[in-house]
């Protein structure tokens, strides 16, 4: 055992468990009881000076199951937007959260929903589709109402099918509402949020490649950039992914890679030219340090919090670079 690395087990332990809360997905109560258990042989063990392991690979698994309760098997409260599906349209106010994508003369985007009728207060989010004339400068942030009826999302259990319930619920999605006919009396923006921070310099960026002129550079390089991929026209698509290369498209590993690559090196070089930072190898951490904001900076301009393969990478390397400096 003590040849073992334990945070390999540790992590396979949270792993399954994971997998079991799949399988066995509403046991929360009995899931407590044992993490409270686990707890305090785990803290027995620490003050007793004695190794132990397997408390904390329970741990580890309970938590991997918990973890995973919000999404297999959800608790809603009185008020969630999922109590009213499929009955009546609604007229639903709500909460416009980020940037609503284009699909032909569709737009899709997710809404934080706050009223129903004229007074009901509601949470949760839907997934709206708006199918017309919407407003070019909708955007996250602007207040909308429209009349609409509210359905649950279902899977249409085809064996070896795509699991869409269980893809929405991990972004907490559990509903869905569609808009189409006459836009004018269904869907009104009733505020515009100013666009600030983050999304205003992104959306410059996006007008500065819209200069270069016409042509499937433009949605390419968003892609690449800024990481908005929803005007890359199909055929471009597969052409890509004919190519094999169709990954090159999605802000991951590669992209992240090679900034944390250059930036480290140029760092690395820049701090070696002082003769300070030569002692106990700071040239190399604080390369590893300075190199991690541009990385981070990279990662909300390419909208890391929409883009689960651009968290998997900054994580990735802020790891790399803490093993650096540690």
């Amino acid at each position: 055992m003590s040849n073992l690395r334990p945070i390999i087990i540790l992590l396979m332990a949270m792993i399954f468990g994971i997998i079991i809360a799949f399988s066995y997905p509403a046991y929360r109560i009995s899931a407590y009881i044992a993490l409270s258990a686990c707890t305090a042989f785990f803290i027995r063990g620490l003050t007793q000076k004695k190794n132990e392991l397997f408390p904390l690979i329970l741990l580890f698994f309970i938590y991997g199951y918990l973890s995973m309760q919000p999404y297999v098997a959800p608790e809603f409260p009185s008020d969630h937007v999922i109590h009213y599906a499929d009955g009546d349209k609604w007229i639903i106010t709500g909460v416009v959260e980020g940037k609503p994508i284009k699909d032909g003369d569709r737009v899709k985007f997710i809404l934080n929903a706050e009223t129903l009728g004229r007074n009901t207060p509601v949470s949760g989010r839907l997934r709206i589709t708006v199918s017309g004339d919407v407003p070019d400068d909708l955007s996250a942030g602007d207040k909308v109402s429209f009349v609409s009826r509210i359905k649950a999302i279902r899977n249409f259990n085809n064996p070896g099918g795509f699991d869409y319930e269980r893809f929405m619920a991990f972004q907490e999605v559990w509903a869905t509402a569609s808009v189409y006919g006459d836009l004018s009396e269904l869907f009104e923006v009733l505020e515009n949020k100013e666009i600030r921070g983050l999304e205003k310099f992104r959306r410059k960026i996006s007008d500065l490649i819209e200069e270069t002129g016409p042509g499937k550079h433009v949605a390419i390089l968003k892609a690449l950039i800024i990481g908005e991929k929803n005007e890359i026209e199909q055929d471009a698509r597969e052409d890509f992914s004919q190519a094999g290369i169709a990954h090159l498209l999605a802000i991951s590993g590669l992209h992240i890679g090679i900034i944390a690559a250059f930036t480290f090196i140029f760092f690395r070089r820049m701090l070696s030219s002082f003769g300070f930072f030569l002692w106990d190898m700071w040239p190399r951490k604080g390369a590893a340090v300075l190199s991690w904001f541009p990385i981070v900076a990279y990662g909300l301009l390419a909208g890391i919090a929409a883009s689960s393969s651009t968290q998997r990478a900054v994580i990735a390397t802020t790891v790399f670079f803490l093993a650096i400096v540690c």
